[in-house]
């Protein structure tokens, strides 16, 4: 077989070729979201990550929407899909829990200065038991205000 066959093959069989992370199960698609301001924040579990996005409103302070699993869940991976399009960036950071009172973080943003693509920001890590992911955004460039997320996704078992 030749290299190129020998090594597209290999990929095939891995799921590397056609993106393993999209035969998962998004598990945030069955939870429940809630948001501290703005409206609509169940446009972030809708599976769509180009239309509809949460606006946390212009307001002062920190912007945080909380995905409920629904159920303890041993998940591995969230993925983010910010606002994009522009220069605008966000610092941000994720936090996990099985109970609502002790967190971990899993993804620190809060030094961000890239602004967000239509790729989104995965984030993989050692398989954790949770029912909550949070994610806290503390600012954007554009105007210091707000938040902006299209879709938040979470994958385990």
């Amino acid at each position: 077989m030749k290299p190129f066959l020998l090594v597209f093959a290999l990929l095939l069989l891995s799921g590397i070729a056609f993106g393993e992370e999209e035969k998962r199960e998004n598990l945030a698609l069955k939870g429940l979201v809630s948001a501290t301001s703005g409206l609509q924040a169940d446009v972030v579990i809708d599976g769509d990550r180009n239309h509809l996005y949460w606006d946390g409103a212009l307001l002062p302070g920190k912007w945080t929407l909380e995905v409920d699993l629904g159920e303890i869940r041993l998940i591995d991976t969230v993925k983010l899909f910010f606002w994009w399009g522009d220069t605008r960036y966000y610092k941000y950071f994720v936090t996990v829990s099985p109970d609502r009172e002790h967190f971990s973080m899993i993804a620190d943003g809060r030094d961000n200065t890239v602004p967000p693509t239509a790729k989104g920001l995965t984030f993989s890590f050692t398989p954790v038991k949770v029912r909550f992911v949070r994610l806290h955004i503390l600012s954007n460039r554009e105007n210091g205000k707000s938040g902006h997320v299209r879709e938040i996704e979470v994958y385990g078992k």
